[in-house]
């Protein structure tokens, strides 16, 4: 200002603040970081970065507590002990391809692990690769305990000389047994699908037993006869209930038949040996009846004849009188 009070000019004072700034953008960097690195050491399931040395850069807690801090080594030498990269490794595939790859990883605890990798550009442009690896060791021994007990039940049912099925709730096969299969003539990839009532003589007595089994939770010995393709009739007495899932609802039903046609063969043989049985023994009624009539006659015969030898008697003595 002049001494009157106008403004005359203009002061400027410069600063160099490049260094602030990069000060400022390299905490805030930092605390980015220290944020992503806090959130992936939360996961449960480890997560590591790879160079293309092998190299592990980058390790969350999970990986840490699970096989320890990596240092310097490759990773085949920290987790292995081995001079050279693990044959079955597939963690590279992702470089190689550009592209993400999963694959199970046994671990050297032992463990099972689903293995997720991806190619990854650091920022100074190398490419390396995240993986990150989950443990489903537990689910990999139910899944094995729950393949081998269908493997167990599934050759129950094959030793069965019996027709065994299972049914769903609209009414189709959802699987057979080989008894099945030669029963009804239809291979079994046929069958899957189809109506359980369509393979019967009486296709509606048929569908209202798998309808009473699911409204009432069981069938016993449900007379049907099934109808092979080449015209065949076998017939079967069928066992049937429902099966639930974990949460107890109801979702098919398992039906056992039991054939029945040496019982049928001998029904039908008893039955004619008694019709037989019953015509002899009326044949030997009526003999009976003829001969006691026969018996009857005689007797009245013999008594006639008596009679009649009585008679001549009196006769002859009478004569006798007369000649004197």
């Amino acid at each position: 200002m002049d001494d009157q009070g106008r403004v005359v000019g203009a002061s400027l004072v410069a600063g160099d603040t490049s260094e602030t700034e990069r000060s400022m953008l390299a905490q805030a960097e930092h605390s980015k970081r220290s944020r992503f690195r806090d959130m992936v050491n939360e996961l449960p399931y480890y997560i590591i970065l790879l160079t293309p040395d092998h190299r592990i850069v980058f390790a969350n807690r999970a990986f840490v507590e699970k096989f320890g801090e990596p240092g310097d080594k490759r990773c085949y030498e920290h987790l292995f002990g081995f001079s050279q990269p693990c044959e079955d490794c597939r963690s590279f595939d992702a470089l190689k391809t550009n592209r993400p790859v999963a694959w199970e990883w046994v671990g050297p605890n032992g463990r099972v692990y689903d293995v997720y990798d991806f190619p990854f550009i650091d920022e100074d442009g190398t490419a390396m690769v995240m993986e990150s690896g989950i443990d489903i060791t537990e689910k990999r021994l139910a899944d094995d305990a729950l393949r081998k007990a269908g493997e167990y039940n599934r050759s129950l049912i094959e030793a069965s000389l019996d027709p065994m099925l299972t049914i769903g709730p609209d009414g189709k096969i959802t699987d057979a047994n080989s008894a099945t299969v030669k029963v009804t003539g239809v291979r079994l990839e046929d069958l899957i699908g189809t109506d359980f009532s369509d393979y019967f003589t009486e296709p509606e007595k048929a569908r209202a037993g798998y309808e009473t089994v699911f409204r009432e939770g069981l069938v016993r010995d449900y007379e049907l006869e099934i109808r092979s393709t080449d015209g065949h009739i076998t017939p079967v007495l069928y066992n049937a209930s429902v099966y639930r899932d974990h949460s107890g609802n109801i979702i098919g039903v398992f039906a056992a038949a039991r054939d029945i046609t040496a019982r049928r063969r001998f029904e039908s043989e008893l039955k004619e040996r008694r019709e037989k049985e019953l015509e002899r023994l009326l044949e030997l009624e009526k003999f009976q009846r003829l001969t006691v009539g026969r018996e009857l006659k005689m007797v009245e015969l013999k008594k006639e004849i008596a009679e009649l030898k009585k008679r001549i008697e009196e006769l002859e003595g009478g004569r006798q009188e007369d000649d004197l």
